[in-house]
């Protein structure tokens, strides 16, 4: 199965810019740091700041989810030191309007995950199952067939076939740590991000992701 798969590893910090293993840079807004850990390099969000993909270069179909024409699956490690409500772990604005996208955030101890198409919108909330201090896994994943479905640490947290009837045409960067709302103070560490331009199906039928 020929599908784009993006692995973006930290590689430095220079001039507000994080430099990826692959080409494909991040815009750091605020103060926005480099640490190590046992699995490599990850970034560090403290208070205001947030960091944007860059488009130049970040092919994947998640740039515009209608181009998605087989889905995407896109995974995530984040360690959460703070969790306040409207704090936004990955968004490209999704949820909201007017606004084609994704958007995975928390608010009153739930995790919402949100895919906006021109025409159609697909909503998952589920009880929070992040704790503070703690590495966890988080897998997005959608289809036009399948609708989405999100998976924390190998166990699937939420899914949704059935879609609403929407209407959106803006598309927004993709960021990590703020979700174009109001701003809140975010303190967390994130890595190990990689985007499929595929459904998390086809991605276990091919071995390219395990499933429990």
């Amino acid at each position: 199965m020929q599908m784009l798969h993006l692995n973006l590893g930290f590689s430095q910090i220079i001039n507000q810019i994080i430099q990826t293993t692959i080409n494909i840079n991040l815009n750091i807004h605020g103060t926005v740091s480099l640490v190590t850990t046992s699995t490599g390099n990850a970034i560090s969000l403290t208070g205001n700041s947030y960091v944007t993909v860059n488009n130049t270069g970040f092919n994947a179909c998640l740039k515009d989810v209608d181009t998605c024409s087989s889905g995407f699956t896109l995974t995530i490690n984040v360690n959460l030191k703070q969790l306040a409500n409207n704090t936004y772990i990955i968004s490209s604005g999704g949820d909201l309007q007017n606004h084609k996208g994704i958007a995975l955030y928390y608010n009153n101890n739930k995790l919402h995950f949100i895919v906006t198409t021109t025409a159609h919108q697909w909503i998952i909330t589920a009880p929070n199952p992040l704790t503070l201090n703690t590495w966890h896994k988080i897998e997005l994943s959608w289809s036009q067939t399948s609708g989405s479905s999100l998976i924390v640490d190998g166990n699937l947290i939420g899914s949704v076939s059935q879609s609403v009837s929407t209407t959106a045409t803006l598309v927004k960067p993709l960021t990590i740590g703020f979700g174009y709302t109001q701003q809140v103070a975010v303190s967390m560490v994130v890595s190990g991000i990689q985007t499929f331009d595929s459904h998390r199906e086809n991605l276990v039928v091919n071995g390219l992701v395990t499933s429990k």
